[in-house]
């Protein structure tokens, strides 16, 4: 990370068993209007609920990474059925619009 960014630059490691929504909702919000960068680690549900609370911002999302790597029992994200339906869910409501009008 470039120097001059150093004091801007936050790390969220987002899951639900980690911290209740309401404070994760506080620490995103939490100077925002500073923030240069936000890497945000967690669940597609989370993602979801964190969306609709207002604390995540889409539109100035630039990467979406899905960890899809199959785990010891051979299984991925998108094997899970209420996981799948989370990824397709945080498609449609936060960057299907945008990427068919070529926004993304």
């Amino acid at each position: 990370i470039n120097a001059e960014y150093m004091g801007f630059v936050r790390l969220h490691k987002i899951f639900a068993k980690h911290k209740k929504m309401d404070l994760q909702v506080a620490e995103l919000t939490k100077g925002a209007q500073k923030l240069v960068l936000n890497v945000v680690v967690s669940t597609p549900n989370r993602l979801l609920k964190l969306g609709e609370a207002k604390a995540l911002n889409f539109k100035k999302l630039k990467y979406l990474i899905l960890n899809c790597t199959r785990n010891i029992k051979k299984q991925s994200l998108l094997d899970f059925k209420d996981t799948r339906f989370d990824v397709l869910e945080l498609i449609r409501t936060y960057f299907a619009e945008p990427l068919a009008s070529n926004d993304m």
